[in-house]
Order: structure tokens, then C-alpha cells, then sequence
């Protein structure tokens, strides 16, 4: 669910980008040559605009649940990193040292 939410915005960001790229050019295009504006490319662009939001939409729900998902299944394990750990000082004929294990 996690991938799917992460492929949700990838394909919506492109989407959208692309959108916005056609109208910008479009505009730039109008505004140095002689050519009527509004052209295929601004309504091309403004459709993938139109796209891009429902794509765009359901993706932060989508990355709670998965977190919540993932967080459900890890609350019964033993904790990690932080609570999990020993330290050791170590004396041999090399000098003094300092031993961590995770």
C-alpha cells in the first residue's frame, strides 16, 4: 500500500507538471510569435491538470493507512535500536575501549 500511495504521486506530480509546462509554454509561445493563444496545447495541458487531481487526491490517506498498517504489526515485537543495547568498557594489554552492540 505503501508503493501504491509512493506511485500515486509519482504519476499524478508528472501528470501535473506536465500540465503545467504545456500551458507555460503555450503562453510563452503566444506572447513571442503571432499566434492565438489560446492553442491545443493550453487545453491539453489544463485536461492533465484536471487528471493530476484525482490521482493526487487520495494519496496522503492512502500513506496514513499504510503507515498505521505497518506500525499495527510492529507494536508486538521487541524494540529496536534505542532500548536494545549493550554497552561494554573493555580493558586488554592495548589500552581502554568502548564496546556498543545493537
Amino acid at each position: 500500500m505503501y508503493k501504491k500511495s509512493k506511485r500515486k504521486e509519482a504519476v499524478g506530480g508528472f501528470l501535473l507538471g506536465a500540465g503545467i509546462g504545456l500551458i507555460v509554454g503555450d503562453v510563452v509561445k503566444g506572447l513571442v510569435s503571432d499566434v492565438d493563444y489560446p492553442s491545443g496545447f493550453t487545453y491539453v495541458g489544463a485536461g492533465l491538470i484536471a487528471v493530476s487531481i484525482p490521482v493526487l487526491s487520495g494519496r496522503k490517506k492512502m500513506l496514513n493507512t499504510s503507515i498505521e498498517i505497518y506500525n499495527e504489526g510492529v507494536k508486538g515485537s521487541t524494540p529496536t535500536l534505542g532500548y536494545n543495547f549493550d554497552m561494554n568498557i573493555i580493558t586488554n594489554q592495548n589500552g581502554i575501549g568502548l564496546n556498543i552492540t545493537f
